[in-house]
């Protein structure tokens, strides 16, 4: 919106989102301050956990530590929390670009903006399960947008269960029999996460216009 100059949507959109989290949160914070602010306050001062996406290299680089408690910080250096906010801002930063040059085509824009979401939680310092929430709506809103085949709308559905399937037995449930370790279904979880997320990305910046695709679907269906 503010890339093309739509000055009274953006600030009906901004208002709306300020007014929201004033209205959710507002009452929490005025109940108990201390308590209300504890997760962002506690969740902050962490470092790389072992759920996050962050273990994988880490243990490459021979830089992890403690990997055996899935919710326990990686006892990575200092550093390395450092590079991998720098790394994700960078995805964040060139997925905004992208949105803000597909500003005139309303499908790919959208998209592009669902999968921002997306994009912080998967490179995220710290994962949770409850992550693939929004990890899947953020995938399937812009799945709708831009997989006009049925073989990419099955495509996008697939790597979505296998993700949410694969995370499932990393947190809540212990893989089956205890043969598999859950590092293996975080490895399968967040590879499915990149595949799909990345697959978007691509379909979103070279997707043509619906009307085009219409007519030539109408040109192909003639002939």
């Amino acid at each position: 919106l503010l890339a093309s100059r739509q000055w009274r949507d953006f600030r009906f959109l901004a208002g709306s989102f300020v007014t929201t989290v004033v209205v959710v949160n507002a009452p929490f914070f005025l109940w108990n301050a201390h308590n209300a602010a504890a997760a962002y306050r506690n969740q902050s001062s962490r470092g790389i956990t072992n759920e996050s996406i962050w273990l994988f290299p880490m243990r490459l680089l021979g830089l992890a530590g403690d990997t055996e408690q899935k919710w326990n910080e990686a006892g990575v250096p200092p550093e390395a929390n450092l590079v991998a906010a720098v790394i994700q801002a960078a995805l964040l930063i060139a997925l905004l670009g992208l949105a803000v040059r597909a500003r005139y085509r309303l499908e790919p824009a959208l998209a592009l903006a669902a999968l921002a979401p997306v994009t912080f939680l998967v490179t995220n310092k710290i994962f949770s399960a409850q992550f693939l929430v929004v990890l899947a709506a953020g995938w399937a809103f812009a799945g709708a947008l831009v997989a006009r085949r049925r073989t990419e709308q099955l495509a996008v559905g697939v790597l979505l269960m296998v993700a949410t399937f694969a995370n499932a037995f990393v947190y809540p449930y212990d893989p089956p029999g205890g043969l598999l370790s859950w590092q293996l279904f975080s490895a399968l979880m967040f590879a499915a996460a990149i595949a799909l997320t990345g697959w978007l990305v691509r379909a979103a910046v070279h997707a043509r216009p619906v009307a085009e695709e219409e007519t030539r679907g109408v040109v192909a269906g003639a002939a």
